[in-house]
């Protein structure tokens, strides 16, 4: 029978630099991105009147899906913001692949198989945080480009068959109805 003991002196040779740097990344991922968006929000998006309900429906659509909506709306962050979609994206994947590696390597350091089992379930949680995340602010940066761009009716007209902004459209939600 054994006690896990939260004392750092007794469990130091778990604590590694792979496990700093994989938590010190995942926080600074989600704090800036989070920052990003807030400060965004506040400076820009307050400013629109309405956001283009059409791209919302393509949301809408999406969102049926729980677990993957966010991967399902990369091809429509993408057609918005190819930049912004790479480097959100791309960010993303590189800190989950280095959360695979620290939960590897904290897996070969630990004899006790539930004490790795708590932290690569842990590990995932904090991916499905990041994924939720990521997914949000691309979507948010989807949905103020689509309102913002001088180019947007052409590029929402791919979506509808070209009919012009007033058909088949309710353009008259505002940005809270369709957030």
């Amino acid at each position: 029978y054994t006690l896990y003991s939260c004392d750092l002196e007794e469990n130091k040779h778990l604590l590694t630099w792979e496990i700093a740097t994989a938590g010190g990344l995942c926080l600074s991922y989600g704090i800036l991105l989070s920052l990003f968006a807030f400060i965004h929000a506040k400076t820009k998006f307050k400013k629109l009147q309405e956001v283009e309900p059409r791209v919302g429906k393509l949301y809408d659509l999406t969102s049926k899906f729980i677990l993957v909506d966010n991967v399902l709306e990369i091809p429509i962050s993408f057609y918005w913001a190819k930049y912004f979609t790479v480097l959100v994206w791309g960010s993303f994947v590189g800190i989950c692949t280095g959360l695979i590696v620290t939960a590897d390597t904290f897996g070969k350091k630990v004899d006790d198989p539930n004490m790795a089992g708590v932290f690569n379930t842990s590990c995932f949680m904090v991916m499905l945080s990041l994924l939720k995340l990521t997914g949000e602010i691309s979507k948010y940066w989807v949905l103020y480009n689509a309102s913002t761009l001088e180019n947007a009716k052409s590029m929402l007209d791919v979506f509808d068959g070209g009919k012009e902004s007033g058909e088949g459209s309710d353009s008259s939600k505002t940005k809270d109805e369709v957030l």
